[in-house]
């Protein structure tokens, strides 16, 4: 789970974390996490050498864009997202109260989708246990007619 906001600004921005590490703290495989790179979302630092770089602060930056995907956040609501999740920490006032009416319409749309997702959720767990009761069912009365269930 990311960060609370207030604590982003205090996480160490130096580029210390390779590729590698980033991808087994998050489970992202490389392949995701260039993808994120190409579309804005994350930009790496480099080494001399060409190799990326990431900050802790790139790491929250991933654990929002964890967090967004399930709910079905486009890219670019992603990258609307970072941008005022950023911008909440600026020492701008006007800037800083704008960045928070954008989150504060994210925590609304976030509940909506959640309801949605809470209520598929619901019809599929009451599928399930109509299948699991079902084979048990069928499995039972093939036990009882000498029929193997395979």
């Amino acid at each position: 789970m990311p960060l609370p906001l207030a604590e982003l600004a205090r996480l160490d921005a130096a580029a210390t974390m390779r590729i590698g590490e980033i991808a087994a703290r998050l489970g992202l495989s490389h392949r995701s996490i260039r993808h994120y790179e190409d579309e804005g979302l994350i930009t790496p630092a480099r080494t001399p050498g060409g190799f990326r770089l990431y900050s802790m602060r790139d790491l929250q930056r991933f654990l929002f864009i964890m967090s967004m995907r399930p709910l079905g956040f486009s890219l670019d609501e992603i990258s609307r997202f970072l941008t005022a999740a950023d911008h909440s920490l600026d020492d701008d006032p006007a800037r800083r109260r704008a960045a928070l009416e954008v989150l504060d319409g994210f925590t609304e749309i976030v509940e909506e989708r959640w309801v949605a997702l809470k209520q598929q959720l619901e019809i599929a767990d009451r599928f399930r246990a109509y299948l699991n009761q079902e084979v048990a069912t069928a499995s039972a009365d093939h036990a009882g007619q000498g029929v193997r269930p395979e």
